[in-house]
């Protein structure tokens, strides 16, 4: 049988109002949890949202969280990439990592690839000898 794929859903701005006026109401967040079937830790984020910025909406579902890290190391991986141009992924994810920098060679990829750079072998780099071609 196959199973059906979910897609992450945010709960309704209703739920999620009854929840904080119940906390701030003077219930616990565990008890607010009980209350409406959810979790004990989603009461405890909407209602320190709600304190911090009197919003009750969800945030935005999705999206790039993590590529700001490495565009801000963006000068040093294009500096790296210019003085050597043919630098493997993984060559150049040990030295940023000798930087204190650490990305994975997946995401040194999309970086080189958003950015118009490819890392592509030049006719001087030699021939892989460890596999044999039959």
């Amino acid at each position: 049988a196959e199973e059906a794929a979910f897609m992450s859903h945010a709960y309704s701005v209703d739920l999620r109002q009854r929840v904080v006026d119940y906390v701030l109401s003077g219930h616990s967040c565990a008890s607010a949890g009980d209350r409406f079937g959810v979790s004990e830790s989603s009461a405890i984020k909407w209602t320190r949202r709600y304190r911090e910025t009197k919003e009750i909406a969800p945030k935005k579902l999705g999206g790039d969280r993590r590529s700001k890290a490495i565009e801000a190391a963006g000068s040093k991986i294009f500096a790296l990439h210019a003085a050597h141009l043919d630098i493997t992924l993984s060559d150049m994810q040990q030295a940023l990592s000798n930087e204190g920098l650490v990305f994975s060679t997946t995401a040194l990829f999309r970086f080189l690839k958003r950015h118009g750079l490819t890392l592509k072998k030049s006719r001087d780099t030699p021939v892989n000898k460890a596999v044999q071609m039959s």
